[in-house]
């Protein structure tokens, strides 16, 4: 039995955090989604997912209110999505956008500490 939970180190630096990590028993079937992940990424014009991927846009391109992003620098995933939704989404215009240095995919468990830090600076 394998155990997934965040580092200890992560929590370090965030001396009132409300909760202590939570740790989880894992086997082989709490990956049955994760391996499903790769093929709901719509690749070509025809994949079942790009219908639902425009009707985002859509909405997305009409979204004025107030959305920053923040993207890390070590996710090839979203790292081509930051251009196309900083340009299309015109709530994230004029907006702190940010990059979360030493990051990948789940950059808000990664560097927790920044992503607090640039929800923050929206409040100043």
């Amino acid at each position: 039995m394998q155990f997934l939970r965040t580092p200890d180190s992560r929590f370090e630096d965030l001396a009132d955090y409300p909760f202590a990590p939570h740790y989880l028993a894992v086997d082989d079937s709490y990956k049955a989604g994760a391996r499903r992940f790769p093929s709901l990424v719509p690749i070509l014009l025809d994949d079942a997912e790009t219908a639902a991927d425009r009707k985002v846009w859509r909405v997305l391109e009409r979204f004025e209110k107030p959305f920053m992003c923040a993207f890390s620098d070590g996710d090839p995933v979203t790292r081509r999505m930051k251009a196309p939704i900083l340009k299309r989404v015109p709530g994230c215009r004029g907006m702190p956008n940010r990059t979360i240095t030493n990051a990948g995919h789940f950059p808000h468990q990664e560097q927790p500490q920044q992503c607090v830090q640039a929800i923050l600076e929206l409040y100043k």
